[in-house]
């Protein structure tokens, strides 16, 4: 038992002390709310600096909004012809920006002159992508993952399996990748032992880990997944389905070290899970507009009502408490823990639910409330331990 404490101690000691900050136990609150596209806001991404967030839309418009003061830069038309799934800028060069959309095209448009856009690959549908091997990136497609040099004019290598979704590069090593998407399955490479090659493609090529978080078959496939900061230790898998968990699996192990509470992620297939405030919490949004945070390595729960309808894109401030998110609507909500005062704006969108807290720690008084707001949401309790292979 005194090694079970140990351990548990060194992945969730940090991240108790950051629960424990003031600006966290302030509470998370809706601070400001931006708009300039016309349609689905599909993705949400934070400079290194965390100066400017990129956004990008069903309009086919990338927008760059500056962070601090909460307006827009500038609106880039893009040459997408469907709706834009990922946009960042590229690697060392925040003069131009990668993106990608629908039809699987992946493009690089100058942010001076978005008309002289380039389409640098095709594949199937294109989603997530995340940079790799400093200059690279690697792209959630329909056939795969593709591991793509923006410096070349190849195609890209594609490996794993099909309908992928999500991915993501370890923050511990560089060579390190996450997969998920059209099956229970998580999928570790090192991209190291990815080889192009003129015969058919293996699926395993790479793979150092192959787990499986839920242990159930009514879970569909992985919508996200995130690792934990700084020493990927632990793997944050979103699941789609009707009364879908958001699991955390241990990367050494291939265990699953907790079960967070399910709830309805149905209606979009992306959307985000990531670890936020040092990887003391996860956050993801739902199918009734709510962004949802729960504590780690405690039942705490922190829910605040961030679009109208559903909530896909959460993207954390890479140094600060600040949450970017987005759905279905056509704005962009700020968020912070400690936020002073409710926006201004915030009428204009008709969120009127302003927060929620299910904490350890409540009052009793609350319970039969909360347990007829976690019946509408589907949502449950539940530990257990993942397959791997």
């Amino acid at each position: 038992m005194a090694l079970v404490k140990l351990v548990h101690d060194r992945q969730f000691g940090a991240r108790r002390d950051l629960l424990r900050a003031p600006v966290f136990q302030g509470g998370l609150q809706l601070h400001h709310i931006t708009t300039s596209h016309h349609g689905c806001v599909n993705t949400l991404w934070w400079n290194d600096k965390g100066t400017e967030v990129l956004s990008g839309s069903d309009d086919l418009h990338v927008c760059i909004w500056n962070a601090q003061l909460r307006t827009l830069r500038t609106r880039i038309e893009t040459q997408h012809t469907n709706n834009i799934f990922s946009a960042r800028y590229v690697p060392f060069n925040e003069t131009e920006i990668v993106s990608t959309c629908a039809n699987g095209e992946l493009w690089v448009h100058p942010i001076e002159h978005p008309a002289r856009g380039r389409l640098i690959a095709r594949a199937g549908q294109m989603v997530k992508t995340d940079v790799c091997l400093g200059r690279q990136l690697v792209v959630a497609t329909s056939e795969g993952a593709l591991l793509k040099d923006l410096r070349t004019s190849n195609d890209g290598i594609l490996f794993g399996s099909d309908s992928c979704i999500a991915v993501r590069t370890s923050p511990a090593d560089e060579h390190v990748v996450a997969t998920g998407g059209g099956n229970h399955w998580v999928q570790l490479f090192d991209l190291r032992m990815i080889q192009a090659t003129d015969e058919e493609r293996s699926e395993r090529q790479g793979e150092l880990l192959h787990v499986r978080a839920a242990n159930t078959h009514a879970f569909l496939n992985v919508s996200a997944i995130d690792f934990s900061p700084r020493d990927a230790s632990l793997l944050l898998v979103n699941y789609l389905g009707p009364q879908a968990p958001v699991a955390i699996i241990d990367t050494t192990k291939g265990t699953t070290v907790r079960h967070l509470a399910t709830r309805i992620n149905r209606q979009t297939f992306a959307k985000d899970a990531v670890f936020i405030n040092g990887g003391a919490a996860v956050a993801t949004g739902s199918d009734l507009g709510e962004l949802v945070v729960w504590a780690v390595d405690r039942d705490s729960t922190w829910r605040v009502q961030a679009d109208t309808r559903i909530v896909n894109c959460v993207a954390p401030h890479p140094n600060a408490a600040v949450l970017a998110v987005s759905g279905i609507d056509s704005s962009v909500k700020w968020l912070q823990w400690g936020a002073a005062e409710r926006p201004t704006a915030l009428s204009r969108v008709g969120l009127t639910h302003w927060l929620q807290v299910d904490s350890e720690d409540d009052d009793d008084d609350d319970d039969d409330d909360d347990d007829e707001n976690d019946e509408e949401r589907g949502e449950g309790e539940g530990e257990g331990e993942g397959e791997g292979e």
